[in-house]
């Protein structure tokens, strides 16, 4: 009998190892690079012909992700390059669209600069264009190359923490002429099929 209680034992502390290593591997992966699109592309302005311009780094999405927890939504779009272009006195302007419970939403950062206008919004405009609901917490990252804009959770009808956000839409613009509204071509646009659980993890830390 003395020889077989430590087998029991060292059994019995095996199976606690094998039961908490299984625990660990079942941790869930954080969400990342929700949408995601190909390096040097920004060529999509057709303002006086119909030959795309060289691609814009400033202008250029090399991915994005949106993040919730229980107070706040960030948006976070990361480009090749950010305020690098002397040439844009009247700014880029980056969007983040996506869609909660079939309602679209937009998160804004009008750059100019290394100096950033946030603001949200949702298409209830005149023939569903954007319509402005105030403006928005974040931060131009220069050096990071990444906009990151910051919502409460209500604004942008998530309740209880508990919707589904879909329709990924990464937008990078610049601004032509500030005087004819509308003149804003989209330089660069990615857009993917994922969805984000609001609350789950993600390589984005809400507010930040």
């Amino acid at each position: 009998m003395k020889l077989v209680r430590p087998v029991l034992a060292v059994a019995v502390g095996a199976g606690l190892v094998l039961s908490g290593t299984a625990g660990a591997a079942s941790k869930p992966k954080p969400a990342c690079n929700l949408v995601t699109d190909a390096a040097g592309d920004a060529t999509g302005f057709l303002v006086a012909s119909s030959t795309p311009l060289p691609s814009d780094v400033n202008l250029d999405i090399l991915s994005a992700d949106v993040a919730s927890d229980a107070k706040k939504v960030t948006a976070v779009i990361r480009t090749a390059a950010i305020g690098s272009d002397s040439t844009s006195p009247t700014g880029d302007i980056y969007y983040q669209n996506f869609a909660v419970d079939g309602t679209k939403y937009y998160l804004e950062a009008l750059v100019t600069g290394t100096t950033g206008t946030l603001s949200y919004g949702d298409f209830s405009g005149t023939g569903g264009t954007r319509k402005n609901l105030g403006p928005a917490d974040g931060v131009v990252d220069a050096a990071g190359k990444t906009v990151h804009v910051t919502v409460p959770v209500s604004a942008v009808g998530i309740k209880n923490g508990k919707s589904v956000i879909d329709g990924l839409d990464s937008l990078a613009q610049r601004y032509v002429n500030l005087a004819v509204v509308g003149i804003t071509p989209t330089a660069d646009e990615a857009t993917s099929d994922k969805t984000y659980k609001t609350g789950t993890p993600s390589c984005v830390t809400p507010g930040k």
